[in-house]
């Protein structure tokens, strides 16, 4: 099932040196498990290079470092909770068409493999 939605990420494995976790932009759901692309300020993430975003999702930020999103993973729904405050996430169109032509080169990129 696809979706289009903001979720905090709560895994030990990607918290922040606060102790905070990440919010991740949800692409697609199954099952129990959904393809995640992380919003991040980070140049790496998961061990692979960042994309830099056009529009900062988080419309209240007055951070001025560039947003970017990692590469796609599948993360166990029991992980992604609560969404963040709707009135201040909201993806760029460009943005959104960014990160799902980049999720399908990296999967025919990994298939390759």
């Amino acid at each position: 099932m696809r979706k289009s939605e903001f979720r905090y990420n709560t895994n030990p494995a990607v918290k922040n040196p606060k102790g905070e976790g990440h919010v991740a932009y949800v692409t697609v759901k199954h099952k129990k498990h959904s393809k995640i692309n992380t919003i991040t300020h980070a140049r790496t993430f998961y061990g692979e290079p960042t994309v830099k975003m056009n529009v900062n999702p988080n419309r209240t930020s007055k951070d001025k470092r560039p947003s970017r999103f990692s590469v796609p993973v599948w993360e166990n729904n029991s992980y992604l909770k609560d969404k963040p405050n709707k009135g201040y996430w909201k993806i760029d169109e460009r943005d959104k068409k960014a990160i799902k032509k980049f999720n399908k080169q990296y999967a025919k990129k990994q298939r390759k493999k």
